[in-house]
């Protein structure tokens, strides 16, 4: 079991816990790896029926931990991190997310990948690759125009903002607000209700629901993964970095 985040399953659902509350359960390299191969076994277990995802303490995710990414950076669209959201779009069993406080770059990207999202009133959603400038990952450039609409998917992506549960449920990104008090409640009462579904007949509906995006999302994933590598690669990202780790404006 790894210490950034923890796995229980029982009655069908397996339950993935961010553990990482101190840097708001940002993300580094390592994890990618592991949770990648979390789904796979998750995906060939009968025992998971429907996975939950949710964060420690108040946050979801606040995305890649700058330090560590620096160190570790993604080289290909084979690195682990790609291969994650690879895994995450390629899921065959429904996944709820339960949101509370800050959802920061992947912690809002990974949202277009699972099939119900939960998001308190004081979440709040960032996607800052423009201020890093590296282009955006996760197919949220195919993806995000078809929830959004193109007009508020290029606001979210070009200028870098936070924004607020109401702007993402416009964006098509939370399914429901919830109250903080009963996030973990309602979203586990919902995987519940799931997980006693015919397993077939919900992972068929899954497929058909993604039937048209499939392959589409897969190539999309890989190409914003080489820009991300290449852009990543030019000195305005290693600045743009460099000055967020420093704090400076």
């Amino acid at each position: 079991m790894s210490e950034d985040f923890q796995i229980e399953t029982a009655d069908g659902i397996s339950e993935i816990q961010i553990t990482r509350p101190k840097t708001k359960n940002s993300f580094v390299s390592t994890m990618y790896r592991e949770l990648a191969v979390a789904l796979e076994r998750m995906e060939a277990d009968d025992q998971t029926r429907v996975v939950l995802i949710h964060g420690a303490g108040e946050n979801f995710s606040s995305g890649n931990d700058l330090r560590d990414f620096v160190h570790n950076p993604p080289t290909s669209a084979q690195s682990a991190v790609f291969r994650f959201m690879q895994t995450l779009h390629g899921f065959g069993k429904p996944i709820i997310a339960a949101v509370d406080g800050f959802a920061v770059g992947i912690g809002t990207t990974m949202l277009l990948h699972c099939d119900v999202v939960y998001a308190t009133p004081r979440a709040k959603f960032l996607l800052p690759f423009m201020n890093l400038a590296v282009v955006p990952e996760a197919a949220s450039t195919l993806l995000l125009p078809r929830t959004a609409g193109l007009r508020l998917a290029s606001e979210l992506l070009l200028f870098g903002e936070v924004f607020d549960v109401e702007t993402a449920s416009a964006a098509g990104l939370v399914s429901r607000v919830v109250p903080e008090s009963e996030l973990l409640t309602h979203a586990r009462k919902r995987a519940a209700q799931l997980a006693k579904r015919p397993p077939g007949v919900v992972r068929e509906t899954k497929a058909l629901l993604k039937r048209e995006l499939t392959e589409a999302i897969a190539e999309r994933i890989d190409l914003e993964a080489e820009l991300f590598c290449s852009t990543l690669r030019e000195p305005a990202a290693q600045e743009a970095i460099e000055a967020f780790l420093n704090r400076k404006k």
